[in-house]
């Protein structure tokens, strides 16, 4: 847990923590599952839900690459 590794495994903590303490009781009182249901709830049209799929995107499609790469690293050893 040491270098870039274990920097990115505390930051990331700390980030869900902020996330989940800013709008756990929210949704929890809307009566909604989702970020994108909240978000279509206090605005309306489809632009809260794209840009929630969006940013869920270009969070998620980075993070999958590293772990395929390493996977495929591993597999060769």
């Amino acid at each position: 847990m040491f270098g870039y590794g274990g920097f990115t495994f505390a930051l990331d903590g700390l980030l869900m923590l902020g996330v989940l303490l800013l709008f756990a009781q929210k949704i929890r009182n809307s009566g909604r599952y989702t970020l994108g249901d909240l978000f279509s709830l206090r605005a309306s049209g489809s632009g809260p839900r794209i840009a929630a799929t969006a940013v869920t995107l270009a969070n998620t499609i980075p993070i999958l690459m590293i772990q395929l790469r390493a996977a495929g690293g591993a597999e060769a050893i």
